[in-house]
């Protein structure tokens, strides 16, 4: 996870009827935020929790509409923060699609421990806009296959005219991009 970039997810695999999704993310043992959250007690941000669901639920919108729209951060209906999440934990990211209309779609996701414990409920809204350029569309899309490894999300995204050949992707998933 890179709070500078706001990477923060490591995988995620889509579910075959693309209505759900479980993704992981690592919380960094070493960052600038959490010298002053807390000192003596780091703890990741509450938006920090918020964007990691919205990511998940993101990139399975994302798959849900076959790329044909972006999908941003509209609003959040609902945050819960149940545990703090310390620095190194691994987080498992379960997301699910309530609602999805032809401009947004309402989506909730828990952000939990390997065994289950709940950290947080997130419910989000994402509004769905027109890429604004290939050059766009193909950056999201190289972000996508960074994080996913098999199925046919990932054919897809590999199949678009848009995406690099696939000798340039490996080259680009090693930290070339």
């Amino acid at each position: 996870m890179q709070f500078e970039t706001f990477e923060f997810l490591t995988s995620v695999n889509i579910d075959g009827d693309r209505n759900s999704a479980t993704a992981k993310a690592v919380v960094p043992e070493q960052n600038t935020i959490f010298d002053h959250h807390f000192p003596d007690y780091p703890i990741l941000p509450g938006a920090y929790q918020i964007e990691i669901a919205a990511q998940s639920a993101g990139y399975l919108c994302l798959a849900h509409t076959h790329w044909e729209r972006m999908p941003l951060l509209m609003a959040v209906d609902k945050a819960r923060f149940r545990q703090p999440i310390a620095p190194g934990t691994h987080i498992r990211v379960r997301t699910k699609i309530l609602h999805l209309g032809s401009s947004y779609g309402a989506v909730e996701s828990r952000l939990e421990q390997e065994d289950g414990i709940c950290f947080a409920n997130v419910e989000v809204r994402l509004r769905f806009f027109d890429f604004p350029s290939d050059k766009m569309k193909r950056h999201t899309m190289e972000k996508f296959l960074r994080i996913i490894d098999s199925g046919p999300e990932r054919q897809e995204v590999l199949d678009s005219p848009l995406v690099k050949s696939q000798d340039e992707l490996l080259g680009s998933e090693r930290g070339l991009l």
